[in-house]
């Protein structure tokens, strides 16, 4: 009986071991590192899953009902490298993509008992007050010792002179998205500690938190962070729409100040220019592009990889720079290169898992709630954020969004600590 199946979990200690290494490396080490080093990362993290499975003694969990909109469109993605246009460029990017999206979803999924989450949400909170303490001080000294010294980054002369910090990220657009996500683990330990000064000490490291999200200027991160705080808000506490209101003087009253100390910063919150760059800038651009490939490709798309290959043929110039060669938006990019079938496939996998993370969220009032309240919330920050650049090619939101996924997908705060 399932009842009585003997718990083969990973004990605590091990796992949360793993854990700390795994927030640190998507936390502090730049993408071109990660970059450098994806060859032995994805052997590291394949020979882990393999000892998970043996150690776990089964692997029927595998192929649950529930998971086939996951196995159908992992598996759709072989299409988009039979029939890619550069078949080389497409298998690379399969083994980056598919390989985790599988191993990391079914280890969160499986692994994450109450006190495991807890753990996880305290280690990112601890994460994103350092990296975002990292960022304020770039911005207070206009520079960067790491990109200066010690990593080459392509994007640091740009945001340097915009006054948009990048922190361990490289681009303030991942450290946007990096500290929206922490967000909800910092809502999370504030509910959870006890005592004055301990939740003292914690709104002190949220604020730091917000402090960082705010400097990098990156308006899809605050748009995802308003919502997600909305929803908390909504969720927890309607009274808390007070402080919710505070908090949004505190933050207008932040810009004002972070402007007047670096005036360039003025267009990246000017109404008339954020419109102008809407109508006139490159995104709007590419939705036209992308539906001429979906209509060329609809079952495969035009392969994994290949948007930026095959761009200049559907965009009608080549002219544009490589940089731009992109939708600067994940949902288009997953039609583009895996097709309309491949993003039916994704839809239907976000909407099942989300249709019952809600019903969890409806029906239960329990101890956990909490826990399964603050892994919904990152996720649904994610994919607002998916709407703004190509998420699933950066390690770290990457990495988190399939962290997000597998937790919200498991049994959370039913299984035994």
């Amino acid at each position: 009986m399932p009842g009585m199946m003997e718990d083969r979990s990973v004990p605590r200690v091990l796992f949360c071991t793993i854990v700390i290494f795994f927030i640190l490396w998507i936390s502090l080490i730049p993408q071109s590192i990660h970059d450098r080093c994806s060859f032995y990362s994805k052997f590291f993290i394949t020979a882990l899953f393999l000892i998970w499975l043996i150690y776990k003694k089964d692997v029927a969990f595998l192929f649950y009902r529930e998971n086939i909109f996951l196995w159908l469109f992992l598996g759709w993605q072989i299409f988009s490298v039979l029939f890619a246009h550069d078949r080389q460029a497409a298998w690379q990017r399969y083994a980056d993509f598919v390989m985790p999206f599988g191993v990391l979803y079914f280890v969160f999924k499986e692994e994450l008992n109450p006190a495991k989450a807890r753990f996880i949400l305290f280690a990112l909170f601890f994460s994103a007050i350092a990296v975002s303490a990292i960022g304020i001080l770039e911005f207070v000294f206009n520079k960067s010792i790491v990109y200066e010294h010690f990593i080459k980054n392509a994007f640091y002369a740009r945001y340097i002179h915009e006054a948009r910090i990048m922190s361990t990220m490289m681009s303030p657009v991942i450290s946007g998205t990096y500290l929206m996500s922490c967000l909800p683990a910092s809502y999370y330990v504030i509910g959870a500690l006890n005592g004055r000064i301990k939740r003292l000490f914690a709104v002190s490291g949220m604020v730091i938190i917000i402090t960082g999200l705010i400097l990098t200027f990156t308006r899809t991160s605050w748009l995802a962070a308003l919502i997600v705080t909305i929803l908390y808000v909504l969720r927890k506490n309607i009274r808390l729409f007070l402080i919710l209101i505070f908090s949004c003087f505190l933050i207008y009253s932040s810009l004002a100040v972070a402007v007047k100390i670096r005036p360039v910063l003025a267009d990246r919150v000017n109404y008339k220019h954020f419109i102008n760059y809407l109508l006139e800038g490159h995104r709007l651009k590419r939705y036209p592009v992308t539906f001429k490939m979906a209509k060329d490709h609809p079952i495969s798309g035009v392969g994994l990889n290949n948007y930026r290959i095959v761009f200049d043929g559907y965009y009608g110039r080549k002219d544009e720079p490589f940089e731009f060669k992109i939708p600067d938006n994940m949902y288009l990019m997953i039609i583009g290169e895996s097709g309309v079938v491949g993003f039916g496939l994704f839809v239907m996998l976000i909407f099942f898992i989300l249709k019952k993370v809600i019903r969890d969220l409806r029906r239960n009032e329990d101890q956990h709630e909490q826990l399964r309240l603050a892994f919904f919330l990152m996720l649904i920050g994610l994919l607002i954020h998916m709407v703004s650049y190509e998420l699933f090619y950066w390690v770290t939101p990457f990495f988190l969004f399939l962290l997000s996924l597998g937790a919200v997908s498991g049994n959370l705060g039913y299984k035994n600590n």
